[in-house]
C-alpha cells in the first residue's frame, strides 16, 4: 500500500527526547510512521513531554500559562495550520506536529511542560516549532503567524494570508500591468524559456529544479506582469515549437517511477519535487488561458502513455489524503477547464470526479483550506451543469 509522502520512522517511544520524529530521518512516503489526521493532545500539562537535558529550545516559541489547556492550544494550531493550506500529520502521544508547507518547508510544533526555572511558572507549558528543512525566511513568517494563534486565538487576517497562499487568478485583468509591445514581450519570454531549458537538460537536479521554479514564477502574476505570463503559458501549453520542453515536463507529471526504478529515497523525493512544481505550472498555465480560449483545445498535448490529461489529474485529485496540495493543484487545473468548456464538465462526471471531489471536501475540512475552496468551486460548477 502507498504511503504518504511525510512517512518516517517509527517514533521514539521515549517522550523525553524531542527528536521522536525527528532525529536521523528523511521524510519520504515508503517509512512507516504512527501518525494520525487529528491532534489529539491531553489536557493536563502534567502529561506533556519534558525538555530533556540539555536540549536548547529554539527562539521560534511563546509561553502558554496554565489558564489554558494543551488540548485547547493544539486545536488553535491545527485551526491554523488548515487555514493556512499547511498539511500536518499529529503524534498526539508526543504532543508533536509534522507539517509541509507548499514551498517544500517542513517544520515541527512540539508541545513541552514548562520545567526551565527561567521560564514564566511551572506550571505553563511551552509550544516550540523547529525548522528541519526549506526558506529560512518563510519559516519565520509563517512561525510567527502559527505562534501568535497558539497564545491569542487570533486567526491570519486576510492580509496575512493573501501574501503567503499562492495566486488564484479568480480576477487576472485586475493584476495587469502595462507591458512593451507584443514583440518584445515574446522576445524576452523565449529568452527566459531558453534558460529553463538550458536547466532543465542538465544532469544535476538542484539545476532541473531552479529551471522548474523558474518555469512557475514566469506563470505566476506576482512576479511577471499579465502578458508575460499569459505568454509563457501559451508557449508551452499549446505551440509546436516548444514539444520538446513539454516531452521534458510530462517526464515528471505521469506516471510515477516505481520506487525499485529510484537508487534511493533522496532520488523518490527529487521526483516528487519536481512533480508538485509541473502541478503548479499547469494550474497557473491553465488558469491563465482559461480567460481567453478554450483549455480543452490543448488536452492533447498532455496525454503521457496510456493516460489523458484529464484522467492524470482526476488520479491526482483522488490521492487528496495523501498530497493535499498536489490535489489542490490538480483541481485548479481542472476547474480552469471546465468552467472554459462546456463539454468537459459531463466528461469529468462520467469519468468519477464526483466522488473524488468528496473525499478532497473532507480532507480540505480538517487540513487544507485551498483545497476545500477549489472543491467548493468545482462542485458549484457542475452543478450549474446539472442544472
Amino acid at each position: 500500500t502507498q504511503q504518504p509522502r511525510y512517512n518516517q520512522h517509527k517514533t521514539n517511544s521515549n517522550p523525553t527526547k524531542p527528536e521522536t520524529i525527528m532525529e536521523n530521518t528523511i521524510i519520504s512516503r515508503d517509512m512507516h510512521a504512527e501518525l494520525d489526521s487529528t491532534w489529539n493532545v491531553t489536557n493536563s500539562i502534567k502529561s506533556l513531554p519534558r525538555i530533556p537535558p540539555l536540549y536548547v529550545l529554539e527562539r521560534t516559541r511563546t509561553v502558554i500559562d496554565s489558564n489554558t489547556s494543551p488540548a485547547v492550544i493544539a486545536d488553535r494550531i491545527a485551526e491554523s495550520l488548515q487555514e493556512l493550506s499547511f498539511d500536518a500529520q499529529y503524534d498526539g502521544e508526543h504532543a508533536t506536529a509534522l507539517v509541509f508547507c507548499p514551498d517544500r518547508l517542513l517544520f515541527y510544533v512540539r508541545l513541552f511542560q514548562s520545567s526551565n526555572a527561567t521560564e514564566e511558572s511551572s506550571n505553563s507549558f511551552i509550544v516550540e516549532i523547529q525548522k528541519k528543512s526549506g526558506s529560512a525566511f518563510r519559516f519565520h513568517k509563517y512561525a510567527r503567524l502559527i505562534l501568535r494563534a497558539a497564545a491569542t486565538g487570533k486567526k491570519a487576517d486576510a492580509k496575512a494570508l493573501s501574501k503567503l497562499r499562492p495566486v488564484l487568478l479568480q480576477n487576472p485583468e485586475a493584476r495587469r500591468k502595462e507591458d512593451d509591445d507584443a514583440s518584445s514581450v515574446e522576445k524576452e519570454v523565449e529568452h527566459s524559456l531558453e534558460r529553463v531549458m538550458t536547466l532543465l537538460r542538465k544532469d544535476r537536479f538542484d539545476a532541473n529544479l531552479l529551471g522548474m521554479e523558474s518555469l512557475v514564477l514566469l506563470t505566476d502574476t506576482q512576479s511577471t506582469t499579465f502578458d508575460k505570463a499569459t505568454c509563457t503559458a501559451r508557449y508551452i501549453v499549446a505551440d509546436a515549437k516548444y514539444g520538446g520542453l513539454r516531452e521534458k515536463l510530462k517526464e515528471f507529471l505521469w506516471p510515477q517511477p516505481a520506487e525499485e526504478d529510484f537508487d534511493d529515497t533522496f532520488d523518490l523525493d527529487q521526483w516528487d519535487s519536481m512533480h508538485e512544481q509541473v502541478l503548479v505550472f499547469l494550474a497557473n498555465a491553465l488558469c491563465l488561458l482559461a480567460k481567453e480560449n478554450n483549455n480543452a483545445d490543448h488536452l492533447s498535448n498532455w496525454t503521457v502513455s496510456d493516460a489523458d490529461f484529464l484522467q492524470i489529474l482526476i488520479e491526482e485529485t483522488k490521492k487528496a489524503d495523501m498530497n493535499p496540495q498536489n490535489a489542490y493543484q490538480a483541481l485548479r487545473s481542472l476547474n480552469s477547464i471546465v468552467e472554459s468548456s462546456g463539454s468537459m464538465k459531463e466528461e469529468v462526471v462520467n469519468r468519477g470526479l464526483p466522488t473524488s471531489i468528496a473525499v478532497a471536501q473532507t480532507v480540505g475540512q480538517s487540513r487544507h483550506a485551498l483545497l476545500l475552496q477549489e472543491s467548493g468551486r468545482m462542485l458549484a460548477a457542475l452543478g450549474k451543469a446539472n442544472g
